[in-house]
């Protein structure tokens, strides 16, 4: 009964269980040695997935004009690989599988060739320079830095503006919250439009028709008042609010 859990156990942890061996391609099993995978004339375009447990790989006399970035990163047991015959397009795409060959120990550059472009042509990759890929790492020019540097610059002045703008808007305007019993809510009047003599006239006019009123109804006591003028003197000088005492 035993047995059955191991033998699973044992399937489940198999290296064939990692990454199927591709369709078109012939594996063969070296058991705890991992597999060989010959691809080799199969009319493949596309470099496919592959077993990470991979030792021989075979790729040759088909039709692979660059690698996807990645794909071979999982084979770290290779101890034969054959990619020659392959078109190879040596663009900015080739400088993956340039950098990857050049780090297997095992694999001579010198079979793998450019196909395209015609400059380059018959070339092998171990024999491309800075110079055949120069257009890959272009670095670039000052003038895009220089347009994104005054768009930025535009959008903080726009924001100083606005900011300095409300900012003087907030100084230059004053409000007068009239707490009236006879009302349901507070009243707010604004006085931004008017120049500071005709805002303190125009607020010495509304108390004083506020106390007129107020003194044909119920009069300030005495005791209010020397309450009420620090708190009203306070709110004017400091924060410019007047408030008109009922």
């Amino acid at each position: 009964m035993l047995a059955c859990p191991g033998l699973a156990l044992l399937l489940f942890l198999s290296p064939s269980n990692a990454q199927p061996c591709p369709v078109v391609c012939k594996c063969t099993s070296f058991g705890s040695y991992g597999y060989e995978v010959n691809c080799s004339s199969t009319g493949l375009t596309v470099v496919p997935m592959l077993p990470p447990h991979t030792t021989e790989l075979y790729l040759q006399n088909n039709l692979f004009t660059t690698v996807p970035h990645g794909r071979l990163d999982k084979l770290q047991h290779l101890n034969n690989v054959n990619m020659s015959n392959n078109t190879w397009d040596c663009g900015c795409d080739i400088i993956y599988l340039k950098t990857w060959l050049e780090d297997q120990e095992a694999i001579s550059l010198a079979d793998v060739k450019c196909f395209t472009p015609a400059s380059l042509a018959g070339k092998p990759l171990s024999q491309l320079t800075g110079h055949d890929l120069a257009q890959c790492t272009q670095i670039k020019k000052c003038p895009d830095f220089v347009y994104n540097d005054i768009l930025l610059l535009l959008s903080l002045c726009i924001l100083i503006i606005l900011l300095a703008w409300s900012l003087k808007t907030t100084r230059t305007t004053t409000f007068i919250y009239d707490f009236n019993a006879r009302h349901a809510d507070m009243e707010l009047q604004s006085l931004k439009s008017m120049k500071p003599k005709h805002r303190w006239k125009r607020s010495d006019a509304l108390a004083k028709e506020l106390l007129e009123e107020d003194e044909a109804e119920t009069p300030l006591t005495t005791d209010n008042m020397e309450i009420l003028n620090p708190i009203l003197h306070i709110l004017q000088t400091k924060h410019n609010i007047k408030l008109k005492a009922t």
